[in-house]
């Protein structure tokens, strides 16, 4: 259903649609603007008004009550082209200045066009509007490239926005600038000096029925018909629109940081990847996995390049989507085929080689690892390594022990809720003995002293020692639950109270609640010894050439604590010094 108004042309009324009217308003105006500003050129405008009189009067006479936009477009059809009336009347008065002041004719199209030629530039006959007919937010890079001569503003949109990324939003400012002091082109007139073309009735009609056109098509198309539905639609769109945007930063934000990254793998490549370790920019594990597999490097620089390609095409897509005009012509066929196999083919590739290198990366870390925590010829993890340091422990014996390198167990708390770390080894190859000597020295002055251990043993000549006086002092590790006796399992609470494990406090509750813990581990006490003073070696060990002891075969060591405790004072003192594993 449309809207009908009622219009007077000479004394005569005229029932017309309402978009029919607006057309004939803007085809009069343009007339009128245009011959205006010509001697006579109102009564050339009066004219054409009485000749769409006279058409919509005949109209009314074969039957039509309402005036339709076709019938006035066929009205302006109908007219042609009033331009021929204005040559004549300008080339007579052209002629009269031409023979009073003595200077040639010009006809008046050349004086009319907008087109470079002789004794004009390309942008004399042009000017710079905002073209609101092909607009993304103000139409600034549409009028501008209209201003140029090019018909597609995607291009300029791209530039702009990539301006607007890599410049930190000072083109974005700029943009706002010119969104405000350009002026849009509204009238017909100023999208033919947009667009540089020649200013007369015939183009002023022609410009006139093609935004009519435009309007029709908009009208009918799905973006305006969705607009239709009213606030809904308005969300919606709201929505749409900041996931697009939201799309592109995240885009446009990854770009960046593939540039980034791109720019510091070739300084590393061609300079030297130390300088980037004291600089922060790469970590020294990631450099010493390249210099170990060199080939990283080059897999780097192939992914690097895959995912610009990728990138580049998804940045290039997302920004057509966004940013295209009504007027934009698609992409060809072969070229959207071509642009997505690249793409697809560019995300294989990426993939697979990532994968590729992440397994090369761990082989090379795991490596380069082994490489830093292997001290002669004995590979330890590094944090296992960098515990037995902290806490003065050496390993003088250490042959066919834990394969992955790692000595540092975790187990509960034979005291309280808690959890507590623990030294274990065991062996690898079950076909050849393993010998493990876990030492260190700790100064004491000269005395009485004896050892308290918590350790086990699988299998027997497992010895906790001390070097005091020129002599070793050796006690044997029970084997696990070796006759039901031994074992803290077994003990009970006066044994405990007796010892530097248990607090000579700890009530019968507590102590039946923790002591299932220490199944298979075992307290282990040396005779007494005496230390002229200094430093102290102690340890544990199962290496029969240190202790001239026989045993069987050992397959595993546990040491939870050893305690140097001073013989000259009860067992429940706090000793000197308590040597207790944690990390």
């Amino acid at each position: 259903m449309k809207k009908n108004i009622t219009i007077n042309l000479f004394g005569t009324l005229y029932a017309i649609d309402e978009d029919a009217c607006a057309l004939l308003e803007q085809y009069l105006s343009n007339m009128k603007s245009y011959f205006g500003k010509r001697e006579g050129g109102d009564e050339i405008a009066d004219d054409i008004e009485h000749r769409v009189a006279e058409i919509f009067a005949d109209l009314r006479a074969q039957g039509v009550e309402a005036i339709s936009i076709e019938h006035v477009q066929d009205v302006i059809s109908r007219i042609g082209n009033p331009e021929e009336m204005d040559d004549e009347a300008g080339a007579s008065s052209e002629t009269d200045n031409g023979s009073e002041e003595g200077a040639p004719n010009e006809t008046p199209h050349d004086a009319q066009d907008g087109n470079c030629h002789k004794g004009k530039s390309w942008f004399s006959g042009r000017r710079l509007y905002r073209d609101t007919d092909d607009q993304l937010i103000g139409g600034v890079m549409s009028g501008i490239c209209k201003y140029f001569g090019f018909e597609d503003p995607l291009p300029w949109r791209i530039v702009m926005v990539l301006l607007a990324i890599f410049s930190f939003s000072t083109m974005a400012v700029v943009y706002i600038i010119l969104w405000l002091l350009v002026p849009a082109a509204r009238t017909a007139e100023e999208r033919l000096k947009m667009r540089g073309r020649p200013v007369n009735p015939q183009t002023l009609n022609e410009e006139l029925m093609k935004g009519t056109r435009r309007a029709k098509e908009y009208v009918s198309s799905p973006a305006f018909q969705s607009r239709a539905h009213g606030c809904l639609g308005a969300v919606v769109g709201l929505i749409a629109v900041c996931i697009k945007f939201g799309l592109l930063f995240v885009v446009a934000a990854a770009l960046i940081v593939i540039i980034c990254l791109t720019c510091i793998l070739g300084y590393g490549t061609f300079a030297a990847f130390e300088t980037l370790v004291g600089s922060g920019l790469m970590d020294y594990e990631l450099v010493s996995c390249l210099q170990y597999n060199p080939a990283l490097v080059w897999e780097f620089w192939a992914m690097a390049i895959l995912a610009l390609i990728l990138i580049g095409i998804v940045l290039f897509a997302l920004l057509r989507w966004i940013l295209r005009g009504q007027n934009a012509q698609p992409l060809r066929r072969g070229t959207v085929v071509t642009l997505v196999s690249i793409a697809l083919i560019a995300a294989a590739a990426l993939f697979s080689l990532a994968v590729v290198s992440r397994i090369q990366y761990e082989i090379a870390e795991d490596a380069v690892e082994r490489i830093q925590a292997t001290r002669n010829g004995v590979y330890i993890c590094q944090g296992d390594r960098d515990l037995l340091a902290s806490q003065g422990w050496s390993l003088p014996v250490y042959t066919n022990v834990n394969e992955g390198g790692f000595i540092v167990e975790r187990c509960h708390s034979f005291t309280t809720d808690g959890t507590e770390s623990y030294f274990k080894f065991k062996r690898i190859d079950d076909g050849q003995p393993m010998k493990v000597r876990a030492e260190r020295a700790v100064d004491y002055p000269a005395g009485r002293y004896r050892l308290e251990a918590v350790a086990f043993s699988q299998g027997s000549g497992t010895y906790i020692y001390a070097l005091a006086a020129g002599d070793t002092i050796l006690q044997a590790v029970p084997m696990d639950d070796i006759d039901g006796r031994g074992t803290m399992k077994n003990m009970s609470l006066e044994e405990a109270r007796a010892t530097q494990i248990y607090d000579d406090s700890m009530s019968v509750e507590t102590f039946e609640k923790v002591r299932g813990r220490a199944k298979g581990w075992s307290y282990v006490r040396t005779p007494s010894f005496y230390h002229a003073g200094g430093p102290l070696r102690y340890g544990i060990t199962n290496d029969s050439g240190f202790t001239h002891a026989v045993g069987t075969v050992v397959n595993k060591i546990g040491l939870k604590e050893i305690y140097v405790v001073s013989d000259s004072t009860p067992a429940l003192n706090v000793p000197a010094t308590a040597d207790t594993l944690s990390h």
